[in-house]
């Protein structure tokens, strides 16, 4: 993976992570990824200033991961491993008209009754 391209989908995890938008495994693989990056940093890295301004910690960590290419196949690996588990969870959400909400892959609804396909 491109540096620049590590630093971009890093960045989006963390803030997602921040922001609490990601649940259940992603947001532990996320939490991983988080403490990481404050572990590299010794503390540099604010929470507050990355929710700010991005930007920062998109710098740190493409001018961290062009230097040390541990650190970028460290961080490369996490970030496959949220990419993974971010592909296999469900991505179809279907709003009905009678209110019943399905966000579910490979399902069927049928007025109230919910199916999964095998």
């Amino acid at each position: 993976m491109l540096e620049t391209a590590l630093a971009t989908e890093t960045v989006k995890i963390v803030l997602n992570v921040l922001d609490k938008v990601t649940g259940g495994a992603l947001e532990e693989v996320g939490v991983q990824i988080l403490q990481y990056l404050k572990a590299k940093f010794h503390g540099t890295l604010k929470l507050d200033q990355v929710q700010k301004d991005p930007d920062l910690l998109k710098t740190a960590i493409l001018e961290k991961a062009i230097e040390d290419q541990n650190f970028k196949s460290d961080l490369e690996q996490l970030i496959v491993k949220f990419q993974k588990l971010e592909s296999n969870s469900a991505k179809v959400i279907q709003n009905t008209q009678s209110g019943v909400n399905i966000n579910a892959d490979k399902s069927t609804v049928v007025g109230q009754q919910f199916f999964r396909q095998q």
